[in-house]
């Protein structure tokens, strides 16, 4: 798990500012749209309006736009232009601790154990501590997140 958790922080390391913004960008959107949390996601606010991605437009997230030009000094002034892999690594933690409810709630209606979850849906065995996500890629804590959250929102 922790040879996992280093792959993943050389990744980091060798992304763009902008790969990390888009990475948080797409986490938000787990977090925000997938499942519908209004009171989640890593941006910045602009025009009285929460953005969370600031790589689409801010009306219907339809069409792509140039952050810089669409947001001006809102974006340049935000966390996501600032320090954008300290916002991926906000994210990333937010990711994880509102999946590790769902999950824990999941598991105590069923009678399951966090680590078997993990297993099942993503065919890897985690350590069973208070940490489980903590190993695993974000797209893996996703889709642990999409099996048991069950469109409960």
């Amino acid at each position: 798990m922790k040879s996992t958790q280093n792959a993943l922080n050389r990744l980091v390391r060798t992304m763009t500012a902008e790969e990390l913004a888009r990475k948080t960008a797409v986490i938000n959107f787990e977090i925000i749209v997938t499942h519908g949390l209004s009171d989640g996601g890593v941006g910045f606010e602009w025009h009285g309006l929460f953005i969370h991605d600031p790589f689409t437009d801010p009306q219907y997230g339809a069409f792509p736009v140039d952050p810089t030009q669409q947001y001006g000094d809102a974006y340049l002034n935000s966390i996501l232009a600032t320090d954008p892999a300290k916002a991926l690594s906000m994210a990333q933690r937010e990711l994880r601790e509102k999946a590790s409810v769902d999950l824990s709630r999941y598991c105590v209606e069923h009678g399951l154990d966090a680590a078997a979850v993990i297993e099942t849906v993503c065919g890897v065995r985690v350590q069973k501590s208070d940490k489980v996500f903590g190993a695993l890629a974000d797209e893996q804590v996703e889709a642990v997140w999409a099996h048991v959250d069950g469109g409960q929102r």
